[in-house]
Parts: structure tokens; C-alpha cells; sequence
């Protein structure tokens, strides 16, 4: 987790010199996009793959689980940012 704290707050400090609508419509583009790619690997069946992935390898689950973990704190932390620049 100490990496994805360093990632934010270099997003904060990249961010910061920015006004708040322009910081509004970066995290709200970021959520897009992250959403975008959910949509596309659930939309072109890639989704079967990510399924017999973690069915076969047993280390899988583990590694899913922590990249679903990852993915919702970006969430999260996006999201605040919005908050904070409403």
C-alpha cells in the first residue's frame, strides 16, 4: 500500500498548481476510463479468460482480489477528489 500512497500524492502534487474545475474533470475523466475498461473486458467476453484464470492457478485469487483492492481505493480516492473540488 506504500506504493499506492506514493501515487497519490504525486497525483496531489501534480495536480495542485491546476484550478479545481480542471482537478473536477481529471478525476471524473480518470473514473471514466476506469470504468471504460471494466465495461470493455466484461463486453468482448474477456471476462471467460479472468475466470479460468484464477480457476486454474491457485495464486490467482489472491492476485485478483488485491488488484480489485487496489482498483477501489483509486476509486475512493478519486471520488474524494471530487468531493473536495465540488
Amino acid at each position: 500500500m506504500d506504493l499506492l500512497i506514493s501515487i497519490f500524492s504525486f497525483y496531489d502534487k501534480t495536480l495542485s498548481g491546476l484550478p479545481a474545475n480542471a482537478q473536477f474533470f481529471i478525476a471524473l475523466l480518470l473514473i471514466a476510463l476506469i470504468c471504460w475498461s471494466f465495461y470493455s473486458i466484461f463486453a468482448h467476453g474477456h471476462w471467460i479468460f479472468i475466470i479460468i484464470f484464477v480457476i486454474l492457478f491457485p495464486g490467482a485469487w489472491p492476485a485478483l482480489k488485491s488488484i480489485g483492492v487496489i482498483t477501489w481505493a483509486a476509486l475512493k480516492f478519486l471520488i474524494v477528489r471530487i468531493r473536495i473540488n465540488i
